[in-house]
C-alpha cells in the first residue's frame, strides 16, 4: 500500500468521524421546532435559491426566490423561527443574511462580509445569539445583534466547516495543512484547541 493509499484512507475516516461529529453537534439546526428541512437548489435560470419543505417531502417552498442571485448555506435558528445563509456578492465574496421563517423580514449582517468564502456551512450557537462561519481559512463567530466579527482560529491553515456543540460551549471544525486534515474541537471563544482526530 503506498503512502498516497494510506493518506487517502485516512481522510476518508476523518470525514466519517467529521459527519458524526457535526451531526450529533448540529441536529438541533437541522430540525429544528418547526420540523422543516432547509436547503438550496439551483433554478432553471441557473442560480441557487433557498427552499424549505416538510421532513415528509410535502409543502416545498421557495423562500427567497431571487433569480437573479445565490444563496446557499441555510441554517436554521435553534428555534426554528429565522433561517441564516450565505449571499454572494461575487465570484468568492459572501454577506450572512439572516430572515424569517416564511422569507420575511430579511436582515444582511454586513459586518460578517466573507472574503475568499468557499461557501461553508454556518452553525447557531444553542442560544441564537451568535453564529459561526467560515472566512478566508479561517473561522469566525458574531453576535447577531450588532456585533462584530471575532476570528476564532487566527491560523495559517486551512479551518473548515465549524459546528456548536449542544451546550454552546465548544466548537467543533476541520483544519487542513498541505494533505493533511484532522478534526478539531475548541472553546467557543477560540481560546483554547484540541485535535479530536488525525
Amino acid at each position: 500500500t503506498t503512502r498516497k493509499q494510506h493518506l487517502q484512507i485516512l481522510t476518508a475516516i476523518c470525514l466519517s468521524v467529521l459527519l458524526l461529529v457535526t451531526a450529533a453537534f448540529a441536529e438541533s439546526s437541522k430540525l429544528p421546532g418547526n420540523g422543516r428541512i432547509a436547503f438550496c437548489r439551483i433554478e432553471k435560470e441557473g442560480h441557487y435559491d433557498i427552499f424549505t419543505i416538510n421532513s415528509d417531502g410535502t409543502k416545498m417552498t421557495n423562500v427567497t426566490n431571487s433569480p437573479d442571485q445565490d444563496e446557499i448555506s441555510p441554517s436554521w435558528s435553534p428555534d426554528g423561527t429565522r433561517l441564516a445563509y450565505l449571499y454572494k456578492l461575487d465570484e468568492q465574496n459572501y454577506v450572512i443574511v439572516i430572515m424569517d421563517a416564511d422569507g420575511g423580514n430579511m436582515t444582511f449582517l454586513l459586518q460578517a462580509y466573507l472574503p475568499k468564502s468557499d461557501g461553508d456551512t454556518l452553525s447557531w450557537s444553542p442560544d441564537g445569539k451568535t453564529i459561526a462561519f467560515t472566512s478566508d481559512g479561517d473561522i469566525y463567530s458574531i453576535e447577531i445583534d450588532g456585533g462584530y466579527p471575532v476570528n476564532l482560529t487566527n491560523d495559517p491553515t486551512h479551518n473548515r466547516q465549524p459546528s456548536f456543540s449542544p451546550d454552546g460551549k465548544l466548537i467543533a471544525f476541520t483544519r487542513q495543512k498541505d494533505n493533511d486534515r484532522g478534526v478539531y474541537v475548541m472553546t467557543a471563544d477560540g481560546s483554547k484547541v484540541e485535535q479530536t482526530l488525525l
